[in-house]
């Protein structure tokens, strides 16, 4: 059994193999080439480490046939294979690496290992989809049980491999709930919950659009991201139209679909629970093991609160416990700091 982990460099040195050695499972981490420091250590050596006492994320090739301790995202593996490039897929290295035996069985620093490690190194992670074939190719090979993602940028991806994969955990559909802003307002709006009004904002007759339909101002935002920032503020006229110089389509066809427009905002904002608003959208948005959602609102000029993102961060938990929920080892546990915390914004 095989447990499949996308990670990119934004994220640190994670302890992955610590965390999930219990699962008696094997680890494969898919990852991008700036994740590698190309340690390593002689025969019997102890693995180098990152800051924080993690181990570091390097890979390195084994020398001459004998044997190398190399860390690879907190797991201990010795007897290094020679890297060997996966035909078919370009600008794409694999490490395949053999752990120790014993399970790391007392020893003082607490590191465990696991059974096998694959290390899949890609080019241009974010935007290729040679990361989604390389685990299709991992899962031809071996029986995968889980598909685990941190980083907002992969939470689409991951579930559309679970659902080819009929794996559990997070759908494809779940996952764009919290990374695109007007499928979760719609998602919401749909059960009676109080949003903030926006739509796409692909051409010019959008934009007059919404300033025929909600006055001005308006806000030009990232319609996906964890983030979603301002693009533009469109107080008037002049602004409006300036933008559309910039590059938005004249005609039907959406050439900037990445983008949406909305009433600016002013009022008080809360995040988390403990709103009204937004208790009543973690009640309607879907909750996936180790994909907790972000939920923030807004207070109008009438006094209603309004939700205006709902969104995927990895920060509403320790990344340990959403690497366990999401390899369906442990559930998230509630976090009463980030309750307390986030209240008022």
């Amino acid at each position: 059994m095989t447990l499949v982990v996308l990670h990119r460099t934004s994220l640190g040195h994670l302890p992955y193999g610590q965390w999930l050695a219990d699962s008696g499972h094997d680890l494969v981490v898919v990852t991008e080439p700036g994740a590698e420091t190309g340690h390593t250590a002689g025969a019997g050596a102890e693995p180098g480490r990152a800051e924080g006492g993690a181990a570091s994320a390097g890979v390195g090739a084994g020398r001459g046939g004998g044997f190398a301790a190399v860390p690879v995202h907190g797991v201990e593996v010795r007897g290094v294979e020679e890297s060997a490039a996966t035909a078919g897929i370009e600008g794409r290295r694999v490490d395949r690496v053999a752990a120790s035996a014993g399970g790391g069985a007392g020893r003082s620093d607490g590191f465990a290992t696991v059974a096998a490690v694959e290390v899949h190194c890609i080019g241009r992670f974010a935007a290729t989809a040679a990361v989604e074939l390389a685990v299709l190719e991992i899962a031809a090979r071996r029986p995968v049980t889980a598909v685990i993602a941190l980083h907002p940028g992969d939470q689409i991806r991951a579930g559309s491999l679970r659902d080819h994969l009929g794996l559990a955990g997070q759908t494809r559909d779940e996952a764009v709930v919290g990374a695109d802003a007007i499928r979760a307002a719609e998602l919401l709006g749909a059960a009676g919950v109080p949003v903030v009004p926006r739509a796409a904002a692909g051409t010019i007759a959008d934009l007059y659009r919404a300033a025929h339909a909600w006055g001005r101002p308006l806000v030009v935002r990232r319609r996906r991201g964890p983030e979603r920032a301002v693009v533009a503020e469109l107080a008037g006229e002049a602004e409006l139209r300036a933008f559309a110089r910039g590059g938005i389509a004249e005609g039907d066809t959406a050439a900037t679909a990445g983008l949406t427009v909305e009433p600016a905002t002013a009022g008080p904002r809360h995040r988390g629970p403990g709103n009204p608003a937004t208790d009543a959208a973690l009640a309607v948005l879907p909750a996936a093991p180790g994909h907790p959602l972000e939920v923030e609102a807004v207070r109008d000029e009438s006094g209603t609160w309004r939700v205006d993102t709902a969104r995927y961060t990895g920060r509403t938990a320790p990344a340990r416990e959403l690497v366990r929920a999401q390899a369906g080892l442990d559930r998230v546990r509630p976090q009463p700091a980030y309750r307390e915390s986030m209240e008022a914004v």
